[in-house]
């Protein structure tokens, strides 16, 4: 999905949320429930935006993982008004746990393909031919100090300060409630 599809289908999934707080979610990793079959006709019916935009935020919604994993099946779908009004039937439980595999197998996939490659680097900036964006003189100068000025990893350490933890300050604060101070 595009940036400019997202960015419309969550604001149109915004208006959804709070018109109908009880069956939409904003934050994906809440815990969602099951849509009925066919609530994009309901919503339409209502004519609270364009169609277009009801049909971007309920595939925005229903391909996120929290989504996909409400889709156990036998699962109680429900209507806009949070009723129960039919079942998860199982060919669709198992094409959303398929769907949520893949999902998170890219996520794995892009997670290591990060790691591998390395820090980026940056690229060289080029000054136009007429001269914007060119350093001043005294900048030049200033660059070649910093350049010029030690490495702050090979100079001597101060000594580390010992950062307290979680356990430290519970025994503080017991020794001070020990202490009646």
């Amino acid at each position: 999905m595009s940036g400019a599809f997202l960015a419309r289908a969550n604001a149109a999934l915004t208006v959804l949320c709070g018109r109908f707080p009880t069956i939409f979610v904003v934050e994906r990793w809440m815990p969602h429930r099951p849509l009925k079959i066919g609530v994009h006709a309901d919503i339409v019916a209502l004519e609270i935006m364009p169609k277009t935009d009801i049909r971007r935020a309920l595939s925005a919604y229903a391909s996120r993982p929290q989504y996909l994993r409400s889709l156990a099946a036998g699962a109680a779908r429900i209507d806009l008004f949070g009723e129960p009004c039919c079942t998860v039937t199982e060919a669709e439980a198992t094409f959303a746990a398929e769907k949520t595999a893949a999902i998170e197998t890219a996520a794995v996939e892009r997670a290591e393909a990060a790691k591998t490659a390395g820090p980026k680097k940056r690229a060289a900036t080029k000054v136009p031919p007429d001269g914007r964006g060119a350093r001043k003189p005294d900048q030049r100068e200033e660059s070649k100090a910093v350049a010029s000025a030690p490495d702050p990893a090979s100079t001597p350490a101060s000594p580390a300060i010992k950062r307290l933890g979680l356990s430290d300050l519970k025994r503080a604060a017991q020794e001070r409630r020990a202490s009646g101070a």
